[in-house]
């Protein structure tokens, strides 16, 4: 995994237009993580916020040279590499869920990882983690209903513990707290940093303020398809200045 004290996740100069647009979408992007920083990226909607995410997990072709996962160019790595080592928390939670029940989907990466069927036993260990996980959401009442038919608030926190179930080196959260209530919020980010204190990076997109404040250890910006960091004094200043 490279040498150490080197950055989990390195971005440098990262330049990215879709294709057919006239305009970059991400200009000049640098970032690095370490193991358990935590990061969170603010900016509005059309910003680059959500480009970026998806470069990161590979759902959009990564230039050449611009990105480096535990040191390797991005570009060269396989999807399902980059996988065992980022989780990805999806804006909309039913795009990621696969299984009949809340039970189910939260241990449906361990049957795939280890190749069970439906009905065969998964180890123990795995069944006390997605215990402690789901009742940490908050879920444990849940177990047998459909992810499908969960508040909105509920199917975010059930998105993150099966996110968390299989411990990743990076989280990537694109608008977590989306649709959920305070009580909601403070849940998912106490479950958030529990993986941090086991070592996890974090990078968190949101427009939640609650977010950067109370989970950040770095806070960062984009506007128009720039990234800055910003001290947290300034967050206030940079999310409400009026632009016009």
């Amino acid at each position: 995994a490279g040498r150490a004290g080197q950055p989990l996740l390195e971005v440098k100069g990262l330049t990215f237009t879709y294709p057919g647009s006239q305009r970059a979408a991400l200009k000049g992007v640098s970032l690095a993580l370490a193991p358990g920083e935590r990061a969170v990226l603010l900016g509005e909607n059309g910003s680059g916020k959500t480009t970026l995410g998806k470069l990161l997990m590979g759902l959009l072709p990564a230039p050449k040279g611009c990105m480096r996962w535990e040191g390797q160019d991005m570009a060269k790595l396989p999807i399902h590499q980059l996988a065992t080592g980022i989780g990805y928390v999806f804006q909309q939670p039913e795009h990621q869920f696969a299984a009949a029940t809340v039970w189910e989907e939260c241990l449906y990466s361990v049957r795939a990882k280890l190749g069970l069927r439906t009905g065969e036993p998964v180890p123990a260990a795995y069944v006390e983690r997605a215990q402690r996980l789901l009742a940490a959401a908050r879920l444990e009442h849940r177990l047998d209903a459909s992810p499908f038919l969960l508040s909105g608030g509920e199917k975010r926190l059930l998105s993150v513990a099966a996110q968390f179930i299989l411990p990743k080196k990076l989280y990537i959260l694109d608008e977590p707290t989306a649709g959920t209530d305070y009580e909601g919020a403070s849940i998912l980010l106490r479950m958030c940093t529990e993986q941090s204190a086991e070592g996890a990076a974090f990078l968190v997109i949101t427009h939640d303020m609650q977010v950067a404040e109370s989970f950040a250890s770095d806070v960062l910006c984009m506007e128009e398809g720039h990234l800055y960091k910003v001290e947290n004094s300034e967050i206030y200043h940079a999310m409400t200045v009026d632009k016009n």
